[in-house]
């Protein structure tokens, strides 16, 4: 019996990346287009230089990380999903990224361990980005951790946070990271519930933001919907 194809490998415009067969999002993108969410990229490449580190919270399959890690010195990259961690994973090995650290957890405003939605391979338009937390999720367990409970031994010139409506906590559980390292920030921001907490945690840090739309692709009207967020001089 023929088993199915639950991955390929794609050539992009960083390398080589394995995506999963079925992801008509992130995976289809890099394949048609060679990298995803161009001009989103190209913002955040332009806000690091060689000697800088970065913070990526809900890396996915590395579609960012690559190009990231290929222009700065180290990237920090948290990923809960296990499947789409192995993918992450993956992605560094086949490009030769030894200045990436992955960790496991996910990030919030309290040290806990909660249940969380699962994936299997082969589900139609298999997209583990948007992974769910909380009772009922029936599956694994997944780590949160704060960002301050966390040591950086250097500093942190960028975060990039898309982390599925959990921005408001990460946040909160971060005062003191962002107090001390005060790195550029971009930030998913496309949730209507979250806009007031997250403004008000960022007018609490001090921060300035403005608000980016850009397409994901060439190919649908899919936009992200981002916020650069700086500290005020």
């Amino acid at each position: 019996m023929r088993r199915m194809k639950f991955s390929k490998l794609v050539e992009t415009k960083f390398g080589r990346m394995m995506i999963p067969a079925s992801d008509a999002h992130v995976g289809e993108s890099l394949e048609r287009d060679g990298l995803y969410s161009k001009d989103e990229l190209n913002k955040l490449l332009a806000l690091i230089g060689p000697n800088d580190n970065v913070l990526e919270l809900g890396a996915h399959i590395g579609s960012f990380t690559v190009p990231l890690a290929q222009k700065c010195k180290h990237v920090w990259a948290f990923e809960p999903q296990p499947i789409t961690r192995a993918y992450l994973s993956a992605n560094m090995l086949l490009n030769d990224l030894n200045n990436v650290t992955i960790r496991h957890e996910a990030i919030s405003d309290r040290l806990q361990t909660v249940e969380a939605a699962t994936y299997q391979l082969g589900t139609e338009n298999f997209n583990t980005g948007g992974m769910v937390f909380g009772p009922g999720q029936n599956a694994q367990r997944a780590y949160m951790v704060t960002l301050d409970s966390l040591n950086f031994s250097e500093p942190i010139k960028l975060v990039k946070m898309d982390i599925e409506g959990y921005e408001p906590q990460a946040l909160l559980g971060g005062l003191n990271f962002f107090r001390t390292h005060k790195p550029v920030l971009w930030m998913e921001h496309d949730r209507p519930e979250n806009m007031p907490a997250t403004e008000m945690l960022l007018s609490k840090l001090g921060y300035e933001f403005e608000l980016h739309t850009d397409r994901l692709n060439s190919f649908s009207d899919y936009c992200a919907y981002n916020i650069l967020c700086w500290p005020k001089k």
